[in-house]
């Protein structure tokens, strides 16, 4: 039986959970003619040399927080490990527990880490979550918030970097109407949305 509904609100009153923030950042594609998911998956999102440096350029914005990329795929987090030096783990990893000790030390201030951070991994001390595989699964998208939402000392609140994939040239593209039903989940749940412009620009491939 429900003994009592207990608000979100209420539990961030109550210092059980921490206000989310969550920084949109778009990313223009352009028009690729493949209709298979998982071909595009791999051209526009985990092989996109311009959404992967948009990615890093979001990771350098928070240089003083502990900072966690998560992705979809064994080789997107391994290029974007090239191209930021960080640590990457995955269920095969030998080092995972070692990292994840390091960073919860604070002796490592960021991880690259595929979807086994989902739930199970108690890590408080993340402050920042950066969410570079897409994707619009409600409850994968709120467990993977929960990361950040735990407190610790010195945190007021986690924040979330999500990119808006879109493609001006294409309607009904994959990965807009998931950037769509990410941006309702985060309005659904009252969380304070900003959409920032960064610099880079895309490039035809």
């Amino acid at each position: 039986p429900v003994i009592e509904v207990v608000s979100e609100d209420d539990l961030i009153k109550r210092g059980y959970i921490l206000p989310v923030e969550v920084e949109i950042i778009n990313v223009k594609h352009t028009q690729y003619k493949g209709k298979s998911y998982n071909a595009r998956y791999k051209k526009q999102i985990v092989n996109n040399n311009h959404r992967n440096s948009l990615i890093c350029e979001a990771y350098e914005k928070h240089p003083d927080k502990q900072r966690i990329i998560l992705v979809k795929e064994i080789s997107h987090g391994e290029i974007l490990s090239r191209m930021l030096g960080i640590p990457f783990i995955h269920g095969s990893s030998k080092e995972r527990r070692n990292a994840l000790d390091l960073f919860k030390q604070k002796k490592i201030s960021a991880l690259i880490a595929s979807p086994i951070l989902k739930q199970g991994v108690d890590i408080p001390e993340a402050e920042v979550l950066i969410l570079a595989h897409g994707g619009s699964a409600p409850i994968d998208i709120i467990q993977k918030i929960g990361r950040v939402r735990r407190p610790a000392p010195g945190k007021r609140c986690g924040t979330i970097i999500d990119f808006f994939d879109y493609c001006p040239t294409e309607e009904n593209d994959f990965f807009t109407q998931q950037a769509y039903k990410r941006l309702t989940i985060y309005k659904s749940k009252n969380f304070a949305v900003c959409q920032l412009e960064l610099n880079t620009s895309p490039k035809a491939s």
